[in-house]
């Protein structure tokens, strides 16, 4: 028998790098952000698992939304390679070719480090893994695995990327009744 899963991903909270745009997830949260994940608690009342990331800012959230997580390293956020806590608006000053490749198509990976698509399967594979979990299970994560996950779901063009916002400190809710995975848009609780 297929058992019916339900999987939120939970957008970590926003560093100073975010707003920096730099390609890196690490550093510590905002201090703003613990009061706006707190306002969030609703959203793991009633799972039975949670899953983080295996960067501290997941880890932080996770801790502020008071769960103690498994780590996960298939929702870790994408290697950047070289280009690691780099911002974008540099690289595009210095490396102009390389990143509208990057930009332009979800294989590339000038950087050296990891391309949208192997991250994408990677993203995948889990959530194939997971199809018949059963239950709630709660994934702190990283924005562009988000949308690699929705994508997936939808089996829609990776790059379609940029054309999906994620905001932080926000929720994506998926079901699957063990065949396949969906996309839940459902109205604030």
């Amino acid at each position: 028998m297929n058992k019916s899963t339900r999987l939120t991903l939970f957008c970590r909270g926003a560093t100073t790098a975010n707003r920096e745009l730099r390609l890196t997830s690490e550093g510590p949260l905002e201090p703003e952000q613990s009061e706006k994940l707190v306002q969030c608690l609703r959203e793991i009342r009633h799972a039975d698992k949670v899953f983080s990331a295996p960067e501290a800012s997941c880890i932080e959230t996770a801790h502020a939304l008071s769960a103690q997580p498994e780590i996960c390293p298939a929702f870790r956020d994408v290697d950047y390679g070289r280009w690691k806590s780099l911002a974008l608006h540099d690289l595009m000053e210095s490396e102009p070719d390389a990143v509208s490749a990057w930009l332009g198509d979800p294989a590339a990976a000038p950087h050296g480090g990891e391309s949208l698509v192997d991250a994408g399967a990677r993203i995948s594979d889990w959530l194939s893994s997971h199809i018949d979990h059963g239950g709630h299970c709660l994934v702190v994560t990283h924005p562009t695995i988000i949308k690699l996950a929705i994508l997936g779901v939808l089996s829609a063009p990776l790059a379609s990327t940029d054309r999906i916002d994620v905001d932080f400190a926000s929720a994506t809710y998926l079901n699957s009744n063990g065949l396949r995975w969906s996309l839940r848009l459902r109205k604030p609780v």
